[in-house]
């Protein structure tokens, strides 16, 4: 089966995206973040329908990237959490100061 058009203009522009380490700092931070795709524990009241409704777009954005390029996304992980750590030596440091 082939792609139509919009679908072929998403994966090129998601394709595109993965190419840049600021943006693939960028994606992987919104997954993790503002998504929250990895966390499994909260309060299950009103606001846990609003948690599921952000994971839900995280992973459905993390199923397209790695179907593009899993190495990619995997790196997306690797250089988020270098920068993690980059901010809180800094942080540490200048603290120290």
């Amino acid at each position: 089966m082939s792609k139509n058009k919009n679908q072929q203009h998403y994966e090129d522009e998601l394709r595109a995206m993965l190419s840049s380490p600021m943006t693939r700092i960028f994606l992987w931070r919104f997954i993790v973040e503002d998504c929250k795709v990895f966390t499994t524990d909260f309060a299950l009241n009103a606001s846990a329908y609003t948690l599921l409704a952000k994971q839900e777009i995280g992973k459905l954005l993390l199923a397209d990237l790695k179907a593009i390029d899993p190495d990619m996304v995997f790196q997306a992980e690797k250089e988020y959490n270098a920068m993690i750590a980059s901010t809180k030596t800094q942080f540490s440091q200048e603290e120290g100061e």
